[in-house]
């Protein structure tokens, strides 16, 4: 979710660059018959994360990436050469998608390979999904993939430990939250659907039972390798 990447993002010390991205998808129009694009949404430094640099124009900004930022896209490769001829005019020219205006800033080189090779446009603002009210993704709703670059002094078992501290207290945060929300000290129903790091949450979850906090506990998931944590 938004609130937990950015909990991580901020607290984290073990990566150099933290980004998230989400899958999308938009309606081009203006340009012949409308068509389906492949897109995702990302923060500004998803490209410098994964050390990608425009092979045209130029990557997104902080300011674009901040509530109220300018409409901005990078293209793929494989787009700019069939919707603009691979001409380097592109960069500065308008799109419609979704029925805004979108700048063009840049056009991505055409090495990327999966899960990426098959997006065609590239756009930030990654907790602005298209199909989610703000209301929703401020309450946690989990739609985000995070990537990020370790430093070179710090280990994947030091940041692995450093991200479950993290997560274990962004969960009891929420808890907390929710429950000054509900004027509340105890609920007799906590459900959680597709829940992830299972090993951390549940942990959270049984004490909370424990403690008499919750009565009754529901959760699903969809994660196959999660299956036997609850049995």
């Amino acid at each position: 979710s938004w609130p937990r990447f950015t909990a991580l993002r901020d607290g984290q010390q073990a990566f150099s660059e933290f980004s998230a991205h989400a899958f999308t998808a938009l309606t081009l129009t203006g340009r012949g018959e409308p068509e389906h694009l492949e897109a995702m949404r990302v923060t500004a430094n998803f490209f410098p994360t994964l050390g990608v640099q425009p092979r045209l124009g130029r990557g997104f900004t902080a300011a674009e990436d901040r509530a109220g930022g300018a409409n901005v896209v990078l293209l793929s490769h494989a787009f700019w050469q069939r919707q603009f001829a691979g001409s380097p005019d592109a960069v500065g020219q308008s799109l419609t998608l979704n029925g805004t205006a979108y700048t063009i800033v840049g056009v991505l080189p055409p090495s990327l390979s999966f899960p990426f090779a098959q997006t065609q446009i590239w756009t930030p603002r990654a907790f602005e999904p298209e199909g989610l009210p703000p209301d929703l993704i401020q309450r946690g709703t989990g739609y985000l993939f995070v990537l990020g670059r370790l430093k070179a002094t710090t280990s994947v078992t030091q940041a692995q430990e450093q991200l479950r501290v993290l997560g274990e207290q962004n969960g009891i945060d929420q808890w907390n939250g929710s429950l000054r929300d509900l004027g509340v000290d105890k609920v007799d129903l906590l459900q959680v659907h597709n829940i992830r790091d299972t090993d951390t949450h549940l942990r959270t979850i049984r004490r909370l039972k424990d403690e008499g906090k919750v009565r009754y506990v529901g959760i699903t998931t969809s994660f196959k390798n999660s299956y036997d944590e609850f049995e």
